[in-house]
């Protein structure tokens, strides 16, 4: 059953990637979602929930998602909560 979830769960990222790198966020959102709701404390998810959010043109929902990012704080991806912060600095002027 583990092993069940792994493949699931790379799946997901794997598609999430694809979508988004294919300017195709609406097909992305679904799988980057469940996995946000899967594993609500990984940045990594988070931040791709969020950029996929603002290619949709949901401003204040990437907003809540890069401040959850920030609010997370990972020491190991500094690189995403500095990312988030310059984020919402561009959505703020938008």
């Amino acid at each position: 059953a583990a092993a069940d979830t792994y493949v699931s769960t790379d799946a997901r990222m794997i598609l999430t990637y694809l979508y988004n790198r294919d300017e195709q966020p609406e097909k992305a959102l679904p799988y980057i979602r469940k996995l946000v709701e899967q594993y609500p404390q990984n940045s990594i998810f988070k931040y791709n929930y969020a950029q996929t959010l603002e290619k949709l043109h949901r401003p204040s929902e990437a907003e809540a998602a890069y401040r959850d990012v920030i609010r997370l704080d990972n020491p190991e991806l500094n690189v995403l909560t500095l990312e988030s912060r310059s984020r919402l600095r561009g959505l703020g002027k938008k």
